[in-house]
């Protein structure tokens, strides 16, 4: 009986050793999280890189990577985040990637360097390490003929936009009412504060923001401003003044790492502007394209030292090197001086940067300052995209404007039937965070 007893004894300990074990070990493996689509190319080598970085560090890692062909993004961020209550667990991706994540992360400050991220970018609840982006240059002859004074090295978008229509109000006649119609779309959405940031999420969606839409929505039918006939205009058709025939856009950038290459902006015409002097810069931050999320639960103090290794220049650097990924801007104070971008040049190049090496000077100044080197500041960092271009829920939110204020306006939707078309858009919003 004593025997058995004893061997019972020993067996109850045995299965609390490997059970005890078991737990040590899943409290102790470090778990990163991507679906396929929403990572860069280069970013398979920054993977192989950190699968290493364990590897020679002895912390134990899982991957979970799946792929639209195993499960839908929906289904795939309620696996995820089910398993965020877990210990050690990363979520790595671009900006769709971070949607619908929870708030509370763990403390970056245990991460060495989260110092060298840009101060701007520290309000957010993940770490965004790339981000893409994109310049243009305004006449500056244009807006003095308007008697439009700017003082500012930088512009953003919504500032651009609100000069567009101080010139119209002065008496500007554009040529693209395509591109006017949008901009006071996007700008009376502006006045009822009803566009979303990356910043604040989905946490502003409530009572005030739906009167706000339908406000929106009935001052567009009632000024009957808006002409619902140009949608098949080019949108990408630089705006010309019609009374003084001078571009506003004198050049663009395909992307920001073309800045020092202005091409003219004509559709199809890559071909690059005479001279950028008297011209003010327009930076428009689009979406993120490489980022970080820690969830609050850290068992294995490692975790902080994977995500470390993700934000060295050693993981970043080889990165920029990727052909689709040379357009990336870094969120990193040190990303001029470790040489994190690519330079073009080219003797094709060499007689325009002959001729506007002082404007090409002022202008590198702007963006050194402003832009990189982590300079980036939340204002703009507001402006970038919950996802990528053309799906996101601000351009949902303009197109839902623009066709519920065309059916109000032909008399084609009731105000209860507005009210609900407005509930509905707002559930599909909430979904969305």
């Amino acid at each position: 009986m004593r025997k058995n007893i004893f061997f019972i004894a020993l067996l109850v300990l045995f299965i609390f050793i490997l059970t005890s074990c078991k737990a040590d070990k899943n409290n102790d493996t470090v778990h990163i999280w991507m679906y396929d689509g929403e990572y860069i190319s280069s970013m398979h080598n920054s993977l192989s890189k950190v699968e290493n970085y364990c590897s020679d560090n002895e912390i134990p890692l899982e991957i979970h990577y799946y792929t639209d062909d195993e499960m839908t993004d929906d289904d795939y961020v309620l696996k995820r985040n089910a398993s965020l209550n877990n210990p050690n667990n990363i979520v790595w991706g671009g900006a769709n990637e971070m949607c619908s994540l929870p708030s509370e992360h763990a403390n970056y400050i245990k991460i060495d360097n989260y110092k060298n991220v840009g101060e701007g970018f520290r309000c957010l609840s993940y770490i965004p390490c790339s981000y893409i982006g994109k310049i243009d240059l305004v006449d500056i002859n244009l807006l003095n003929y308007y008697d439009i004074t700017i003082e500012k090295d930088m512009l953003s978008y919504p500032e651009y936009r609100s000069i567009v229509f101080e010139m119209i109000e002065k008496g500007a006649e554009f040529n693209n009412e395509y591109v006017i119609n949008k901009m006071y779309i996007e700008e009376k959405a502006a006045k009822y504060m009803l566009p979303l940031n990356i910043v604040e999420l989905g946490k502003n969606i409530n009572d005030e923001y739906e009167e706000n839409l339908i406000n929106a929505i009935k001052e567009v039918a009632q000024e009957k401003v808006f002409n619902y006939e140009c949608v098949n205009q080019r949108s990408s058709k630089r705006l010309i003044d019609l009374k003084t025939n001078l571009y506003l856009t004198v050049a663009e950038s395909i992307d920001m790492d073309l800045w020092n290459v202005p091409y003219n902006g004509e559709p199809g015409i890559m071909k690059t502007v005479d001279s950028i002097s008297d011209t003010i810069m327009i930076f428009k931050p689009l979406y993120i394209t490489n980022s970080v999320f820690v969830a609050e639960n850290v068992k294995n103090e490692k975790v902080y030292d994977v995500v470390n290794y993700i934000l060295s220049t050693e993981c970043i650097k080889n990165r920029c090197y990727e052909a689709e990924d040379s357009v990336q801007i870094y969120t990193l104070k040190n990303d001029v001086s470790d040489e994190l971008y690519v330079i073009l040049n080219g003797e094709s190049l060499l007689e325009f940067k002959e001729n506007n090496k002082e404007d090409l000077d002022r202008i590198e100044k702007i963006i050194n300052s402003n832009i990189k080197n982590g300079n980036l500041s939340q204002e703009y960092v507001e402006l970038l995209q919950f996802d990528v271009l053309f799906n996101t829920p601000n351009s949902s939110l303009y197109e839902f404007i623009s066709n519920e204020s065309n059916k109000l306006m032909n008399g084609n939707i009731s105000d209860d039937e507005l009210k609900k078309d407005v509930d509905n858009f707002i559930a599909k919003l909430k979904l969305r965070f």
